[in-house]
């Protein structure tokens, strides 16, 4: 698919949603399977004035419905097989919408992009939400993107591996498309086996992935994978602590650029990037372009280089906040120094050259497969399936 088919298609979802009445500046749900018209979905709904909210196809029932209620979501864009009510539009029906014209449509710097859930502590899933400034400025080509930087210097066509509604997404599926790359979308089957994944790099030419350190440490399991990273270009990862094997092993096979990326879904994606390509030590590296950060002891002071504390991320990557949450709001997004910051509740320091280490979590959230789940949810799962 070509920039302009990609265009004209999104064109089409934008111009058919606004058709049926949804307002800019509502939210439209995707709940869609791996596949072009889940990328066509998104920037359609984004060209209609409205924020996106990425939805797994496996999540259960009741979680969908959780997302629905708390969003107010006056429509779903799915397939046929699951639409269950008027809400739920078949994303090809859309697509048969003829007009191809760009919507004029106002959008301010400060309205929803997305509206993307994560794991509650009180059993519900808890939106957090991203304005079009903070995603703006993470997708910039700027050296201080060393992300961006590094892609838009040497990178032609990026392997997208991560789920939809996993944040770390959006490196894969807008930041190439942002950058004017060639973006490659791995299916179910490819995203989950590494032969598949090495026969897809070597048929596209494939030259950049990015997937949690955990994905890509499976992935090197197969022979197959690991040789088909001999010529790549970028190699990224986010969302768990990077193992030290994980950086030995790609180092000795590829001569790709390493790069490892911290950031709270909060703080739109990644906050901080580092280039392991050539470390000894691992860290999450500095802010990125228009992040300012402060680590402080538990009465709110600064802390120097070696020193750890709570670390305080502000500037332009910080969200809006939760949505419908405004206690929540209060308590994790304050006024610091006189910046907007977010309350991270990752321990972490800095080091002498000024690079920002992460020590693991204040409260009782743990990572799995890099998503964040609250241990309270867990909890009152439990309950409730005991309860019954």
């Amino acid at each position: 698919m070509t920039y302009k088919e990609l265009d004209e298609n999104a064109n089409r979802i934008a111009n058919a949603l606004l058709a049926r009445g949804v307002k800019p500046k509502r939210k439209v749900a995707l709940l869609l399977p791996r596949t072009s018209r889940e990328i066509i979905a998104m920037y359609g709904v984004l060209k209609a004035g409205c924020a996106f909210i990425p939805c797994d196809i496996k999540y259960p029932a009741e979680r969908i419905a959780q997302i629905l209620e708390d969003s107010a979501a006056p429509f779903v864009i799915t397939t046929a097989d699951k639409i269950i009510s008027e809400k739920f539009i078949d994303v090809e029906e859309l697509l048969k919408n003829e007009n191809t014209t760009r919507p004029q449509v106002e959008i301010s710097a400060e309205d929803l992009a997305y509206l993307i859930y994560t794991s509650g502590s009180t059993g519900k899933p808890k939106g957090v939400m991203i304005p079009h400034r903070c995603a703006a400025n993470f997708f910039t080509n700027n050296p201080a993107n060393i992300m961006v930087d590094i892609l838009v210097k040497s990178v032609k066509n990026f392997v997208s591996v991560s789920t939809f509604s996993f944040d770390l997404s959006l490196k894969e599926l807008a930041l190439p498309l942002f950058n004017g790359l060639t973006l490659v979308l791995a299916d179910d089957e490819q995203a989950n086996n590494p032969d598949k994944m090495a026969e897809l790099i070597l048929r596209t030419g494939g030259d950049a992935i990015n997937a949690t350190p955990s994905r890509i440490y499976q992935y090197l399991e197969s022979d197959k994978f690991s040789a088909a990273l001999k010529d790549f270009k970028f190699i990224g990862s986010g969302g768990e602590k990077y193992p030290d094997a994980l950086l030995k092993k790609l180092q000795q096979i590829t001569n790709a650029r390493i790069v490892n990326t911290y950031g709270p879904t909060e703080t739109t994606v990644s906050s901080n990037m580092k280039d392991l390509t050539h470390a000894k030590n691992i860290s999450v590296g500095r802010p990125l372009l228009n992040v300012t950060e402060f680590i402080v002891d538990g009465d709110g002071n600064e802390l120097p280089p070696r020193i750890v504390g709570e670390l305080y991320i502000g500037g332009a990557g910080v969200g809006s906040g939760y949505n419908n949450l405004p206690k929540m709001t209060a308590e994790r997004f304050i006024k610091y120094n006189g910046l907007r910051v977010y309350k991270s509740g990752d321990f972490a320091r800095w080091t002498p050259e000024g690079d920002v280490e992460i020590f693991g979590r204040m409260d009782n959230q743990i990572k799995l497969r890099g998503l964040r789940i609250e241990i309270g949810e867990v909890e009152s799962a439990l309950t409730k399936s005991c309860g019954n």
